[in-house]
């Protein structure tokens, strides 16, 4: 059983990757005509307030200064990636080329924005923002039709764009005296349709698509047992099926994976399972570690994943399922991005 403070903890600790300012230098080392790196890595100097971002091979070698004060925030899509600056909220995102080129702010006002992501097509970026709770909103790439999808959502951790950039799932939270109320809902870019796929939800986060985008995946607590669980729900018929018991489902690009966080009481463990939650095992097989955040490489065969030990910095760990190995690739990390 996983502790929600834990949990909360986690989270928190996932999301500060908003970053400190300090200037607007890129240092450009990668300007090939094709990657040569495999993850962005981010890292922050608390001490000093700074934040920047290397690349690195998939190999843990030729590890590179890429930005000395912006943090890479999300897969490049269409060779284009989103680089954020400033404090625990920012005014200020920038698009750019993967190599760091043609960096261009992106105009959003005076929203005070906690965090964003890159569609897949490239073509628009949701972030979150509000003083007093969480509003979704939807922008054009080069600031133009905002568009506000919802004023409730969950957790920063409970959005995500569908596999071709046109819709996006996310977890609604209402509150009411002594209750709490949440809702999985789609709804396209622009907010004219949106589908409530389930309600009575709680606690529930780590939202995903399949590869197909017919279906959505995300973990809830079950009410009075505090267990977490993992659960699948059909987009066109809102069928619903539990798989397992974890936590930060994320389906695998190929689709015919889903990677998951599990605990046994004793130790939590990297997990993969099939789509229907069959074949269940564990890829970790690590004593100590407490893995989150976990993102699919594009092929679908490398799977990184950060993990808090004791009151350590955060390590990057990156699991090959070819090779059926773990292989630490760095430690003091504060966050990492496949290429």
């Amino acid at each position: 059983m996983k502790n929600p403070i834990i949990l909360f903890l986690i989270f928190s600790l996932s999301f500060f990757i908003t970053f400190s300012s300090c200037s607007d230098k890129v240092i450009n080392n990668n300007l090939n005509p094709e990657p040569d790196f495999d993850i962005y890595l981010v890292k922050r100097d608390f001490q000093n307030n700074l934040i920047s971002t290397y690349t690195i091979k998939s190999d843990g070698s030729e590890l590179k200064l890429f930005n000395d004060s912006m943090g890479v925030s999300n897969y490049s899509y269409r060779n284009k990636i989103l680089l954020t600056k400033g404090g625990f909220s920012f005014n200020d995102i920038y698009i750019a080329n993967y190599d760091g080129s043609n960096m261009t702010k992106i105009p959003m006002s005076n929203y005070q924005v906690y965090y964003c992501n890159l569609s897949p097509d490239a073509e628009k970026l949701y972030f979150i923002s509000g003083s007093s709770g969480m509003d979704l909103y939807t922008v054009n790439a080069d600031g133009s039709g905002l568009v506000q999808i919802t004023d409730q959502l969950s957790s920063f951790y409970s959005v995500k764009f569908s596999p071709d950039g046109k819709m996006i799932a996310y977890l609604e939270t209402s509150y009411f005296p002594n209750h709490r109320g949440t809702k999985l809902f789609i709804s396209n870019t622009s907010g004219t349709y949106k589908k409530l796929l389930k309600d009575s939800i709680q606690d529930g986060g780590s939202v995903d698509w399949s590869s197909d985008g017919k279906k959505i995946i995300f973990h809830f607590l079950v009410t009075g047992m505090y267990v977490e669980k993992i659960g699948v729900i059909d987009t066109a018929i809102s069928n619903f099926t539990v798989l397992a018991n974890g936590y930060f489902p994320a389906w695998s690009p190929n689709g015919g994976k889903i990677c998951f966080v599990s605990s046994n009481g004793t130790n939590t463990e990297l997990y993969l399972m099939n789509e229907d939650g069959s074949n269940i095992i564990n890829v970790s097989n690590i004593p100590g570690i407490n893995p989150y955040y976990i993102k699919w490489s594009k092929d679908g065969m490398r799977i990184l994943y950060r993990s808090i030990e004791g009151s350590n910095p955060a390590k990057l760990w990156m699991y090959d399922l070819n090779a059926n190995s773990n292989t630490l690739l760095a430690d003091s990390v504060y966050d990492a991005v496949w290429q």
